[in-house]
């Protein structure tokens, strides 16, 4: 377990209106304590991406810092898109091949296979599958079915991403999780690529904020509380308050 902490959580937690939740993880991401997140389509959580946004919270124990919140068997259901995929049969095997599955040895997977032919509804099931490749796994089959193709099998799977506490809203952190800039007490604060950052823009006089082609405006979270240290150099943390 990492013993480290990049964001020290001053007040906020649970008080002051934040709210701590357990977040299950986006299959094949790695979260640690520190890390800025925003809610995903599909109700998981990962990092901010390079869209900055106003919905972010504030990852206080994730999957790579903790083996039981990574628990690494995957049992841990996560809601996932049906995906399409093709499988050949040979040797008592059924080799699956799914682009960027993001599965491990040990994973589960569902296989739904009723289109084309009845003979492929027989693969239907839930099975344990061994990983071959970034793009293959194996699930050991003794009978062969035919050769599944793209549009005859569905698949879904148990993620093996594990779970994050997350920090969501109304708190005051120390962190050394953010962009390089020009950091000062009262510099607004937005969130992008899994950290803080320092906003540009302010946003609508009702308080929403309206991009377009000629007006780039950043969603803040919160603003600069303080800037760690009294020289330039010694600016490893900032103190945030966010909303």
């Amino acid at each position: 377990m990492k013993m480290e902490r990049v964001a020290e959580v001053l007040r906020g937690w649970p008080a002051d209106g934040a709210r701590e939740r357990t977040e299950i993880v986006t299959q094949g991401a790695i979260l640690v304590n520190g890390d800025v997140v925003s809610l995903q389509a599909d109700g998981t959580v990962n990092k901010v991406s390079s869209t900055k946004t106003k919905r972010a919270g504030l990852v206080i124990v994730g999957n790579g810092d903790s083996a039981s919140a990574a628990n690494s068997l995957g049992r841990l259901q996560t809601p996932q898109a049906i995906v399409s995929a093709t499988a050949t049969w040979a040797g008592g095997l059924l080799t699956v091949t799914q682009n960027a599955h993001g599965y491990a040895t040990g994973n589960s997977v569902t296989i739904t296979a009723t289109a084309g032919s009845t003979t492929f509804a027989n693969y239907n099931g839930t099975y344990t599958i061994a990983v071959t490749g970034a793009n293959t796994y194996t699930i050991q089959f003794p009978t062969n079915n035919g050769t599944i193709t793209t549009g005859t099998a569905q698949l879904t799977g148990i993620s093996n991403s594990g779970k994050a506490v997350v920090l969501w809203g109304n708190y005051i952190v120390k962190v050394s999780n953010f962009t390089a800039g020009s950091w000062a007490p009262g510099s607004p604060v937005t969130a992008v690529n899994g950290k803080f950052a320092i906003a540009t823009g302010q946003g609508n006089a009702d308080g929403t904020y309206t991009v377009t082609a000629t007006n780039t405006i950043d969603p803040e979270i919160g603003f600069c509380l303080r800037v760690q240290g009294a020289t330039s150099t010694e600016t490893a943390h900032v103190v945030l308050a966010i909303d």
